[in-house]
């Protein structure tokens, strides 16, 4: 390369979901091909990219989220890069329902060798303080429970509500994605 045109190199520190998003969008600029830049991801991680918060959130990915003004750009981009680049296959891109769920839990089978506890000393999560010890556990949940939330048991369910409409609530594998 002539020295009118010299390489420019840009180093990117990080290999989380900035980072990896940064190299992306620069690398697939119209105009990255003939500008002569070399572009240079570190991550301090001997494992890969997303070995950071990245790598475990959750992936969730919403149009309630906030701040509404990344959220009303980063949500269909997200949908259009999944289309683009077979997201479903390669980061686990799905579409999934939010809800919030209230309910009990239960004591595991006593075969399972699980302990909770020191000494696996067994305790219950179900919560209880401020209920009078008389009332009655609910035995039917309440209709509106998810058909596809098959591991929850409806008989331990006592109230979901859909936090959002179909559509609006999806997830990705996070180091899967920023790989």
């Amino acid at each position: 390369m002539s020295s009118e045109h010299p390489v420019r190199q840009i180093v990117i520190i990080g290999g989380g979901i900035i980072g990896c998003t940064t190299a992306y969008y620069l690398c697939s600029h119209p105009a990255f091909a003939t500008s002569g830049t070399k572009v240079t991801l570190l991550e301090a991680s001997v494992y890969g990219a997303a070995q950071g918060a990245s790598g475990k959130a959750g992936g969730l990915v919403a149009k309630w989220a906030y701040p509404k003004e990344l959220v009303n750009v980063s949500f269909p981009e997200h949908v259009r890069l999944a289309q683009e680049h077979n997201g479903t296959q390669r980061w686990g891109w799905r579409f999934v329902g939010c809800g919030s769920w209230e309910g009990r839990g239960e004591l595991a089978r006593e075969d399972t060798g699980t302990g909770v506890g020191k000494g696996g000393e067994r305790k219950s999560l179900e919560k209880t303080n401020g209920l009078d010890a008389s009332t009655p556990a609910k035995t039917q949940a309440p209709t509106g429970l998810p058909d596809d939330l098959t591991w929850v048991k409806a008989e331990l369910t006592d109230a979901y509500s859909p936090m959002a409409p179909a559509g609006a609530t999806a997830q990705v594998h996070p180091r899967l994605f920023t790989t």
